[in-house]
């Protein structure tokens, strides 16, 4: 199964990190946190991290994509990786398929 995301519109999505039982992992724990799109030769297309489209909110972490930021449309994979207290790359908590739908761009007047 594919995950979606819609071009030229804000996206928005939580991201909970659990651990091996299925606890969710207080976001605290974690020194940074990165989103990226990528196509499928592994050119990066979207690079979001802490502070910087992603968010903490309680033990979740928010990724919010502007519209302005998705102008690609088609097939892709997206993946969230956390960075544990040493600052070491974990592996990801996705890596996921993508595919991003096209949208209509109209101004209003």
């Amino acid at each position: 199964m594919r995950d979606l995301l819609s071009q030229h519109s804000d996206n928005k999505f939580r991201t909970s990190i659990t651990d091996a039982a299925g606890a969710i992992a207080s976001s605290s724990l974690f020194t940074n946190a990165e989103y990226l799109i990528a196509r499928s030769h592994g050119e990066i297309l979207l690079r979001l991290t802490l502070g910087n489209g992603i968010e903490r909110d309680g033990d979740d972490f928010v990724t919010t994509i502007d519209d302005s930021q998705i102008t690609f449309r088609g097939n892709f994979t997206h993946q969230f990786v956390v960075y544990d207290a040493a600052g070491n790359k974990l592996p990801p908590v996705f890596n996921n398929p993508l595919t991003i739908t096209q949208t209509l761009i109209q101004e209003i007047t």
